[in-house]
């Protein structure tokens, strides 16, 4: 499951040393089919990759209930939930499994401290913070 991260364009400028870092503070979660993983409007301190499993990432109605599916994430390294490293956006959306899944938890505040020290691998995650905000 690792060396699949290691390959994702999300880590492609941290060297080993910097991905292992960051991979000893990583949380290795499983989720039940229907179960909420982030909720609609809660604060993005972590971001997830996807390891297994399908997730559906949803909008909300005014009355908080839940709306149209906005996207299905189902590929191994897709992830999810890290708008927090553009400028603190909360992340308009929930995210609920779609079937069984496994993901990979990582702190924000670790990624930041580590992409920091890779100017070109940070940008590179702000740019895909703001196309998911």
């Amino acid at each position: 499951m690792i060396d699949g991260l290691r390959r994702s364009i999300a880590f492609a400028g941290f060297s080993d040393v910097q991905f292992e870092k960051l991979m000893k503070q990583a949380q290795f979660l499983k989720f039940a089919f229907g179960s909420s993983i982030h909720s609609f409007g809660a604060s993005a301190d972590k971001m997830y990759f996807l390891l297994s499993g399908k997730v559906r990432l949803f909008s909300s109605r005014q009355d908080g209930s839940e709306e149209q599916t906005a996207c299905i994430l189902g590929r191994p390294g897709d992830f999810f939930c890290l708008e927090g490293l553009a400028e603190s956006i909360t992340p308009l959306y929930g995210v609920r499994a779609s079937s069984d899944v496994v993901v990979c938890c990582l702190p924000l505040n670790a990624v930041q401290a580590i992409a920091e020290k890779t100017p070109d691998s940070f940008d590179l995650w702000r740019q895909f913070a703001r196309l998911y905000s």
